[in-house]
């Protein structure tokens, strides 16, 4: 790919995703090519739209997939359904080999590169000897499964060994930075650094040091240009929404198991139309989100529909419901709405619903003194200001669990926020700067006067 000189990146936020990562740039700055973005995620996310919204408004030449496994596998189909493979090269920098192949099928993997963890070829010593045992035993080679599972069983005993210990910390300490002979030649456990989020949340509750440390933490405050379009009307003069918490969320995964069919010779009242399921508990989540207004949230942001052929009924959908409310009780009352619209769309169509549960953020109220110092300081310098509560969550929503916290909102063009095109105005920046400073002035004179 000579003339590819734009590349963006797709990476997990760890160690292991660091470490490609480093050599991707490393590369890039070899060969004259401009790293035009990068998306950091989570190793619990399962949905890539957000980040990859932001890797198709880059314009890159190759979108580079650096994570692995299922999150790896969600990335590339959602990469296709966004039409990246028309646009730009798509590659995996570390697939898992013929399963992970047979899994997509072909139509995906056409015009896709794919770099593999493993191949039962490769010329090492440990490697040769595995395929010899697997040949052996199973009649075949080994593939990534079981390589993987071998090498780390391998490791994992090797650091037992070397520890002389079963004792997990004095395991871990043994592992780190051991060198040893790899699947794929010379290999090395690097130590694992903390994320600067660990780092914060282990200051909570561990001794007296870290305890000294969480009292230094006296608040955090958080700036943020996202007042909904909506409200934007009630601040006359431009302003200040006085953040008074961030809504609770319930995350789940649904899968709807129909019958594939032809989609001629099968009769409409015969059909198990996974879809049309599926398009039954979309309008039930609006419904529900619009029954609990003004601060109900219902999305349906994910669908996968499988064969997702044009002729074929679809037989299995899933999709990814995002539900979110002000106050627990509100919340509550959508989980069971939900539930109850899943149950009623299987018994209605005969066909098996799976729904999971697979995050909750319970409603986060920001602390009060803080919220009022916000609401002062705008009170202070004449700025108008309303009551808001955020949608999203921020750093100030995991902050709260080791200090207190607000939030100030100053206005977004159009109301659009969390997007490439959001925009706000110079003046209403400056505005919720001042608040700002205000807020911390106040904080500080209180300490100074807390400790004359």
């Amino acid at each position: 790919m000579p003339k590819a000189k734009r590349w963006y990146t797709i990476t997990p936020q760890y160690v292991f995703g660091d470490g490609l990562l480093s050599a991707a740039k490393a590369i890039f700055k070899e060969k004259g090519i401009e790293h035009v973005g990068n998306g950091y995620h989570s190793l619990n996310e399962k949905e890539f739209s957000g980040y990859l919204t932001n890797a198709v408004a880059a314009k890159p030449d190759v979108l580079l997939i650096l994570n692995f496994g299922s999150q790896s596998s969600d990335t590339l189909r959602r990469a296709v359904s966004f039409g990246m493979k028309n646009n730009c090269t798509i590659l995996m920098a570390w697939a898992s080999g013929l399963e992970q192949f047979e899994s997509f099928g072909a139509d995906l993997c056409e015009g896709v590169y794919f770099g593999a963890r493993y191949w039962h070829d490769i010329d090492s010593p440990l490697n040769r000897d595995l395929v010899k045992r697997s040949n052996a035993a199973f009649k075949a080679n080994p593939n990534y499964s079981l390589a993987g599972s071998y090498i780390g069983a391998k490791i994992l005993l090797d650091g037992i060994v070397k520890a002389g210990n079963v004792d997990p910390k004095k395991v871990i300490a043994a592992l780190e930075g051991m060198k040893y002979d790899g699947l794929t030649g010379p290999e090395e456990v690097r130590k694992r650094r903390p994320s600067g989020a660990e780092e914060l949340l282990s200051v909570k509750g561990q001794g007296e040091e870290q305890d000294e440390k969480r009292r230094r933490l006296r608040g955090y405050r958080e700036l943020r240009p996202i007042v909904p379009a909506a409200r934007q009307d009630r601040l006359q003069n431009g302003l200040i929404g006085i953040v008074q918490g961030a809504l609770g969320q319930r995350w789940y995964d649904v899968t709807v198991h129909g019958m594939e069919a032809h989609a001629g010779p099968t009769p409409m009242e015969l059909r198990r139309d996974a879809l049309l399921v599926a398009a039954d508990l979309i309008h039930a989540v609006n419904r529900i989100a619009l029954d609990h207004a003004p601060h109900g949230r219902g999305t349906v942001g994910w669908l996968d529909v499988h064969p997702n052929s044009r002729n074929v009924i679809p037989g299995r959908v899933t999709l990814t419901v995002d539900l979110r409310a002000a106050d627990g009780a509100s919340l509550t009352v959508m989980d069971s709405a939900f539930r109850a619209a899943c149950s009623l769309a299987g018994e209605k169509s005969g066909i098996t619903l799976d729904v999971e549960q697979v995050v909750y953020f319970p409603p986060q109220p920001f602390a009060a003194e803080l919220v009022g110092a916000v609401k002062q300081g705008a009170d202070t310098l004449g700025f108008s200001s309303m009551d808001v509560i955020s949608g999203a969550g921020h750093d100030a929503v995991y902050l709260t669990r080791v200090a207190p916290a607000a939030m100030i909102f100053v206005p977004c063009k159009d109301g659009i926020s969390h997007n490439e095109i959001e925009d706000a105005r110079a003046d209403h920046l400056e505005a919720g700067c001042n608040v700002l400073l205000q807020a911390m002035l106040s904080a500080a004179q209180k300490a100074g006067s807390a400790g004359a």
